[in-house]
């Protein structure tokens, strides 16, 4: 971890990070379901990762007018009971990559297709599984762009002069079949530029 990405000469470490843009995901969520309201999601709280991107969450949400609706679990057996809290709370719900909700996504998958609530997530596989969409990362993609900076210190290049570097390369993945289950028709413009289409 470094303390600045930009500058960090007193650290002799540098890298690429799959930290998500959370703001993408929600201009996602509002071009799908124009008029949104609330969104709702979960998160461990004990996962600082997903706190910090909840907290992206409600920024990127309260820049749009979207109240978030919080539901914290502390295992992936409180997974269920937490969406069960959401029913009738929010037109839609967003994960992050928090291990312990991704553990029990089939749960809360089940709960949204009952109850018609569309469930968006942050990883493609997250959506093979059954959310219906998501910007992420090829960690391929990620691991290249990881190489070549590690080209660049091979060739005598100080590690604490390269900059920490963002993945280059974000792609959108869509379900389709999860769509139609939560009662969501996806726009075809959606679709069109999806890298990965599932449709089961």
């Amino acid at each position: 971890m470094v303390s600045n990405w930009e500058s960090h000469e007193d650290e002799n470490v540098t890298g690429v990070s799959d930290m998500i843009v959370v703001s993408d995901d929600v201009e996602l969520i509002t071009e799908i379901m124009p008029g949104i309201k609330k969104l709702g999601t979960m998160y461990n709280a004990g996962e600082s990762n997903s706190v910090f991107l909840v907290q992206k969450l409600n920024e990127a949400c309260d820049a749009m007018g979207i109240e978030v609706v919080e539901a914290t679990v502390s295992t992936s057996a409180d997974v269920a009971t937490a969406a069960q809290s959401l029913v009738g709370q929010v037109d839609a719900i967003w994960i992050g990559t928090d291990n312990t909700v991704v553990t029990g996504l089939e749960a809360l998958i089940g709960i949204c297709e009952d109850n018609n609530i569309p469930l968006f997530a942050a990883d493609e596989d997250s959506i093979v599984r059954g959310c219906i969409a998501a910007y992420s990362f090829d960690y391929y993609d990620i691991g290249y762009q990881t190489g070549e900076m590690v080209a660049e210190i091979l060739d005598g290049k100080d590690a604490s002069t390269i900059p920490v570097e963002k993945g280059e390369v974000i792609s959108l993945s869509v379900n389709t079949a999860a769509a139609e289950r939560m009662g969501i028709t996806l726009p075809q413009g959606i679709i069109d530029k999806a890298v990965s289409v599932y449709t089961e």
